[in-house]
């Protein structure tokens, strides 16, 4: 029977185009204009060599990969916040488990760490609103890790309901290997000269054990040359992200050959859920298809660049000025302009001139300019240079305010990743421990990205008053700490206890704050682990004080 594993899902075939735009977009003004009329039309009666002129004249401004660098750039502005057994936690003094440890510094098995496998998830869903990541386990490196596949090579997938919820019970991804599989179609493997990639499709799927129970299984399909009833070939627009080693061929239908299958083993047992985690901008969720956040600024990127031509198409023709002569005769029918000859004429009513251009041009640099401001209202603030801090006598609370539309819809994007990579994170430490199941897993571990995207520092005079208010037990040290590191005067990864010895060396910064508070610093008693103790105004240095 036809195995049809190239299939796509009806939400995939909707967003192809929408994920094209920004594929090209983001790539910059040389893969915009690589797209030729698909983006900028051909005017009327044109031929090739004017039309490649006209698009030459042309720049795209790159407002959406700057912006999308930009939004990227707020989530890390502080690095994300790990906890696991042995890692972020100050009451935990459990060691690390090596394969965790191992994970964390090369999460993909070739060289990318946990930070950079989160800013590439974090890149990818700004740009595209939807990534997904299978977590597994290589026995020969005695480790977990994890493959990123792009929006567009999740091809297909389904849900079904057991254990009281939603299961994912197949996914198909699409995935581009260098391996050379002969699976007897008179394909040849390339030349070792040649970097050539052949089209695969991995097929994860949940099984009915017959007791009530699933396992899962993941079987890898190649195409036959000249297949019938395939339809990848008329879907170029699939990246392939993935990449599965090679393996013997195992079946043959008349269209697939099954190349590989593969059972994961935990401890002796098969999984009861397919490794996946989605990263969206609604949470991990793989049915979670959306617009990409930044495609309505693509999209008017797309026509500022369309404007962009015709204004530098009408400089190109009416910029020059254009001599013009009524009433005079040259030798031959030729005028020669320039001082070495004269203009000579014996028509009383003869006339000439230059005709230029003055303000007529002003319609294109009018619809350039509001078409950037829209850009700036959805989303990229920092190209609207009138709002700009600095050169503008605006308040930085009125800027702040007004970015509220655009910091929420950014706030929602790392809130989502946090929850996905946590998930990430969990499978990665549910492989390498005893724990039952991956959702156990997340109690003991989480990835907390940035959502503080202004950088408010606090001033000195309100940090000196929080640190009197706690010399007057005002307030609890832990909730001190808390305020001085959302402030920004302590280091976000600063522990409570690291910050204890600091002070105790005289080498913290709220060093002075308390000196300028009017407050003590203090020994603290044998074995304990306080270091600062307040002290009333009038009281005397009973060390009974001492928190």
């Amino acid at each position: 029977c036809n195995l049809p594993v190239d299939s796509t899902h009806p939400d995939l075939d909707s967003m192809l185009p929408s994920w094209k735009i920004m594929e090209d977009v983001l790539g910059g003004e040389i893969k915009v204009k690589a797209a030729d009329d698909e983006y900028l039309p051909m005017l009327a009666e044109q031929d090739t060599l004017e039309y490649q002129r006209y698009k030459t004249r042309a720049s795209f401004f790159e407002a959406t990969s700057r912006t999308r660098d930009a939004l990227i750039g707020f989530i890390y502005r502080k690095d994300p916040q790990v906890k696991a057994p042995g890692i972020g936690n100050d009451d935990d003094s459990s060691p690390l488990n090596p394969a965790l440890k191992a994970f964390i510094a090369d999460a993909t098995l070739t060289g990318k760490s946990l930070y950079d496998v989160g800013k590439e998830v974090c890149s990818k869903v700004t740009g595209f609103g939807r990534y997904l990541s299978i977590i597994d386990w290589d026995e020969e490196e005695g480790q977990p890790y994890v493959v990123n596949y792009a929006a567009e090579d999740v091809i297909n997938w389904n849900h079904v309901r057991r254990r009281g919820k939603m299961v994912l019970s197949q996914l198909v991804l699409h995935e581009l290997s260098p391996d050379y599989i002969d699976i007897g179609d008179a394909d040849k493997p390339a030349d070792i000269y040649i970097r050539k990639f052949y089209d695969q499709w991995r097929v994860w799927k949940l099984n009915d054990d017959g007791q009530g129970g699933e396992w899962a299984s993941c079987e890898v399909y190649r195409k036959r040359k000249n297949a019938k009833g395939a339809t990848f070939e008329n879907r170029p627009d699939l990246a392939g992200t993935g990449a599965a080693p090679g393996a013997k061929v195992a079946s043959r239908t008349e269209d697939f050959v099954k190349v590989a299958e593969y059972i994961p083993i935990r401890k002796g047992k098969t999984l009861s859920d397919i490794p996946a985690v989605a990263h969206t901008t609604e949470g991990p969720f793989v049915e979670h298809v959306s617009h990409p956040p930044l495609l309505g600024m693509a999209l008017i990127n797309l026509s500022l660049y369309r404007t962009s031509a015709d204004y530098e198409n009408a400089l190109h023709i009416t910029g020059c000025p254009t001599a013009w002569f009524a009433g005079f005769a040259g030798k031959n029918g030729e005028i020669h302009l320039g001082s070495t000859e004269a203009l000579v004429t014996d028509e009383p009513t003869a006339k000439c001139g230059f005709l230029a251009l003055k303000d007529d041009l002003k319609a294109f640099e009018t619809a350039e300019d509001r078409k950037e401001r829209r850009m700036a209202a959805l989303g990229a603030r920092m190209l609207d240079a009138q709002h700009s801090l600095g050169r503008s006598p605006e308040a930085y609370a009125t800027v702040a305010l007004r970015q509220t539309g655009e910091t929420a819809v950014l706030v929602g994007i790392s809130l989502s990743l946090t929850q996905s990579m946590t998930d990430v994170l969990a499978w990665a430490l549910w492989w390498c421990s005893t724990l039952d199941t991956p959702e156990d897993a997340e109690e003991f571990c989480s990835y907390t990205l940035n959502t503080d995207f202004l950088g408010t520092m606090l001033d000195p005079a309100t940090a000196t008053a929080l640190v009197a208010t706690w010399l007057q037990f005002g307030m609890s040290f832990d909730s001190l700490f808390t305020k001085l590191q959302q402030g920004e005067w302590l280091p976000p990864d600063r522990t409570i206890e690291e910050e204890k010895e600091l002070i105790e060396e005289g080498k913290s910064v709220m060093t002075p704050l308390m000196d300028a508070a009017g407050g003590q610093q203090k020994t603290p008693p044998a074995g304990g682990s306080t270091v600062v103790a307040p002290q009333r105004a009038g009281e005397g240095s009973d060390d009974s004080a001492a928190i």
